[in-house]
Formats: structure tokens, sequence, C-alpha cells
């Protein structure tokens, strides 16, 4: 497949996501079945249907939710890695799982809210 088959398939699966068309996109992918895929990459037709009641592109865009990973895998550097990843830093569950709640505070700029937490224990 060409490049250009290859852009021109993904927008036509990304428009059926949009429009909730899972029929489409499995009959789409049928089309293919004959290619063998690893059995370390993961089947998109099984992927489809089976996750086919939670892919609705358009409804999570109106609620202003991301579709891509692309804001997820930033969060993860940005409130794990740069964090928890430290050269001879080393973390028991319940500890990392407090750090990453402050770390979450801070990013999303709602740190006053801890500092009220801390000022009315305190007082």
């Amino acid at each position: 497949m060409t490049i250009k088959k290859v852009e021109m398939f993904k927008e036509k699966i990304i428009g059926y996501c949009y429009s909730r068309e899972h029929n489409k996109i499995q009959r789409e992918l049928k089309k293919y079945s004959n290619i063998s895929i690893p059995s370390t990459i993961c089947n998109l037709p099984t992927y489809i249907e089976n996750n086919k009641d939670k892919i609705d592109y358009s409804t999570y865009e109106h609620n202003n939710c991301f579709i891509g990973s692309g804001a997820i895998e930033s969060s993860n550097k940005t409130i794990v890695h740069l964090r928890l990843k430290q050269a001879g830093m080393r973390w028991c569950v319940n500890g990392a799982n407090y750090l990453l709640i402050l770390r979450c505070f801070f990013e999303s700029n709602h740190w006053n809210k801890i500092e009220q937490i801390v000022t009315n224990r305190l007082n």
C-alpha cells in the first residue's frame, strides 16, 4: 500500500469513528483479512468489535475530551516520569500514589486547594 493509500484509509476509518459507523469499519477491514499480522500487534477488527460502544469521537469532542493518546502520553511524562523516575529514586505504591496526587494538583493549577487543606489542618 502506498503512503497516499494508507492516509486515505486512515482518514476513512477515522471518519467512520466520528459517525459511529462501526459496521463500515468492519466491512473495510475485511478487505485486508488476508494480511497476516504478528501476534504482538493489536488485532484491529477484534479491538473495534470489543470497543465499538466506546468509539464515539464526535461525542467525545463535543464534551471537550481528548481522542488521541498524545495528551495522556504528555501527562505521563510531566506527572510521572519527571518526578518519580529520577536517578536513585525508589517508591512504595502508597508513597508514589500520594506524590502523584500532589503532582496532579500542581500541574492542573489547583495547588491552592492543597494549601487550603494544609492550612485548615494546622489551625
